[in-house]
């Protein structure tokens, strides 16, 4: 009798023991929260005699600001959805200017190259970046990738967060997409770390996760500046064969 009350108290420690280390896996390789933003359904009715799995598309290593010296903005900590809190001061009347958002990511578990685009000129598609904000950015203008210097003006807000495929969601998503421009001033990502628009206390330029493949780099000038209080920047890449990977968050604050 006590030999098999000492082989069930093992079987219990054991148990134990394996249900801690895969929450511990799990809680490390969470980057990003799962965000669940709306998105146009692609499936037809009728039965599917297999299931298939999604094709999962890029995932989001590294999603935050820079200063105007391209060094990294700690985070505050988080909002009650886990999203990354930045904050920044105002630099113009109510609002804040003067810093990058980033954005980087790596190929998704189907392994296709990430799509580079931050900017359909049809606009008549998403690009492969596609990001927005559920506050209007500047004057929240509806003209789609203003001109800075001829007749600057911001970005629309869509609120709550979705990514449906309608005309004005096109529009918008472009209107942010095409500020996250290389350094030619092409509205394309970074794909090499020695062309990162992230500096680091050494000097050296590089992506902020080594494991990425491309990085998305978006000034925000006057034009763009932030309002006070929260606002929400939503994000997800496609990749080369248009599969979507998960979307992240982080919340900008202004005060």
């Amino acid at each position: 009798m006590k030999f098999w009350s000492t082989l069930a108290a093992q079987s219990v420690i054991v148990l134990a023991f394996g249900v801690f280390v895969a929450g511990c896996a799990e809680d490390h390789d969470r980057r990003f929260p799962i965000i669940e933003v709306p998105t146009p359904s692609t499936s037809t009715p009728g039965p599917t005699p297999t299931a298939t799995p999604a094709a999962v598309g890029p995932t989001i290593t590294f999603f935050g600001l820079t200063r105007a010296d391209d060094r990294l903005i700690a985070s505050a900590g988080e909002n009650a959805a886990g999203s990354p809190v930045f904050v920044r001061p105002v630099t113009v009347p109510g609002a804040s200017s003067g810093f990058s958002v980033v954005v980087e990511v790596a190929r998704g578990s189907n392994g296709l190259p990430v799509g580079t685009s931050s900017y359909d000129v049809t606009l008549v598609a998403f690009p492969d970046l596609q990001i927005q904000v559920d506050r209007p950015l500047g004057n929240g203008s509806s003209v789609v990738c203003d001109d800075p210097m001829t007749m600057p003006g911001g970005v629309p807000a869509i609120s709550p967060p979705n990514f449906a495929d309608t005309e004005a969601n096109i529009a918008v998503v472009n209107d942010l997409a095409c500020r996250f421009i290389d350094g030619r001033g092409d509205t394309m990502a970074r794909t090499s770390p020695q062309d990162s628009c992230v500096a680091f206390a050494s000097g050296d330029f590089a992506f902020v996760d080594s494991g990425s493949h491309a990085q998305f780099c978006g000034f925000i000038n006057v034009p763009l500046a932030f309002p006070l209080g929260d606002t929400i920047v939503t994000a997800r890449v496609r990749d080369v064969d248009g599969n979507f990977g998960p979307a992240a968050q982080i919340v900008v604050r202004v005060e």
